[in-house]
């Protein structure tokens, strides 16, 4: 009888150390329980949203990326699900992300791309992320005394935006005439007979003519057919490559907008504080006496001689 409930998985979460038998253990114990899975997916992520130390978020992530690496043959199905919620959980450390969860973070990515845990494509996704995570960690807060630094983050991260948005206009065009709009090329391919997509209807040949002429139709059709699938394949990871551009972009700008809306805050404060001590500096002015008003007509004592 399996000791699996959600009470334990929080706990096992929880207690976890930083040591490698402490991870190996609570990973093979999830890896026991893969058939709880989405509970498991579900209490882990929680967990580190909850986490504000880092080297607390740190294990969890060790934990996911041992899982990961052991599920490839237990339940492969275990790794694959798993990546949306390290997808989040990245995300989520852009906001209390430290130096050694950055540091972890850029490790496992690199594990994961050496050793084909994950598809190049999800590892670039993951790299994006990672990429905002330093970017963030480098940005000064509005109230930094070193004024004279807070523009150069701003800058690099308007530059990147500019960058990203050249990149998606470029995918734009290459778009324009995509290999999938080929109505002409589609055509000319559903002319050619089924038997040649379909090999269960190569029973219907009845003698070597037409065998013949079958094979004939499939070495014409081939290279047409292979040519087309290249190009589709081509503009596939091109529209990968914008929809990637498209989200960076939008991080950037998201981030850009967000260390200027601190910037007005700040500037808005001090505004605020300005005029109030304005305010009691007139009130301070407005008290004194007036000393226009007419002296009384008194002279003035004389010097006497000693």
């Amino acid at each position: 009888m399996s000791d699996f409930t959600e009470h334990t998985l929080r706990q096992k979460l929880v207690g976890l150390s930083n040591n490698s038998n402490s991870i190996q253990s609570t990973s093979a114990w999830l890896l026991k329980n893969h058939n709880n899975r989405e509970i498991i997916i579900r209490v882990w992520l929680r967990t580190v949203k909850k986490e504000v130390k880092g080297q607390r978020i740190v294990n969890l992530l060790y934990v996911a990326n041992d899982v990961a690496q052991n599920a490839r043959k237990s339940c492969p199905q275990f790794k694959d699900d798993f990546l949306p919620a390290i997808e989040s959980a990245f995300r989520h450390s852009l906001e209390t992300a430290s130096k050694e969860v950055e540091s972890a973070v850029g490790k496992l990515i690199n594990i994961w791309k050496e050793r084909q845990i994950y598809t190049p494509s999800q590892c670039k996704r993951l790299q994006e992320v990672h990429n905002q995570m330093k970017l963030s960690g480098s940005f000064p807060s509005p109230a930094s005394k070193d004024n004279g630094n807070n523009a150069q983050p701003g800058q690099f991260i308007v530059e990147e935006a500019k960058k990203n948005a050249q990149d998606v206009l470029i995918s734009l065009k290459r778009l324009q005439n995509p290999p999938s709009t080929e109505r002409e090329i589609r055509v000319q391919l559903s002319k050619y007979p089924d038997n040649i997509s379909c090999p269960e209807k190569l029973q219907s040949v009845q003698n070597s003519q037409e065998a013949k002429k079958l094979l004939a139709q499939n070495e014409e059709a081939l290279p047409m057919l292979e040519d087309y699938v290249r190009r589709l394949k081509e503009e596939t990871k091109e529209r990968e490559t914008m929809e990637n551009n498209l989200n960076t972009l939008i991080q950037n700008v998201r981030m850009s907008i967000e260390h200027h809306e601190k910037l007005c805050r700040e500037v808005k404060r001090k505004e605020d504080r300005i005029k109030a001590d304005l305010l009691e500096v007139e009130k301070t002015f407005e008290s004194l006496p007036d000393l226009t008003a007419d002296l009384p007509n008194t002279p003035l004592p004389s010097l006497e001689p000693f």
